[in-house]
């Protein structure tokens, strides 16, 4: 009987001593997820990346010191000049750029012009790649040069 009763007692504590070793290696495993690191992604920060519409073309730069500028140009083709251009930041976080533009007034000569207050706005850019990015589901392509030429390739 005793033999009976020291295996039982032996059979329990080596149950006991997997269960904990399993709860153990659960526990190290869960706990060393492999870190997803944030990558940054380039853009260029000479030319434009332009969208050419059929009677609108709209025009992003980005420069070094993290300055934005959203330029639309009415008159595709001619010279007729843009209208509307904001400025502000952008930061870069991974695919993603978020561009933060500061209230303001638009410009204009108060007699003359209707001056208006503009609220803040704040978009989301995805970097497709180091040629294109998107913004309200339209894809912008990269130019070195005068953005009235045709794309580059």
């Amino acid at each position: 009987m005793k033999w009976i009763k020291d295996h039982l007692i032996i059979s329990f504590i080596i149950s006991l001593v997997v269960v904990v070793s399993i709860i153990v290696v659960i526990v190290v495993v869960a706990n060393n997820k492999p870190e997803i690191k944030e990558e940054n992604f380039a853009i260029k920060t000479d030319g434009y990346y332009v969208y050419k519409g059929s009677d609108v073309w709209y025009q992003i730069t980005f420069k070094d010191d993290s300055k934005f500028l959203f330029e639309p140009w009415f008159c595709p083709k001619s010279a007729c000049g843009g209208g509307g251009d904001e400025s502000g930041t952008y930061k870069i976080n991974g695919k993603e750029i978020n561009i933060n533009i500061p209230a303001h007034y638009t410009d204009g000569d108060p007699e003359i012009d209707n001056i208006e207050f503009i609220p803040e706005k704040n978009y989301k850019i995805t970097i497709i790649n180091d040629r294109q990015i998107s913004l309200a589901d339209k894809i912008y392509n990269w130019q070195k040069n005068d953005m009235f030429d045709e794309y580059e390739e």
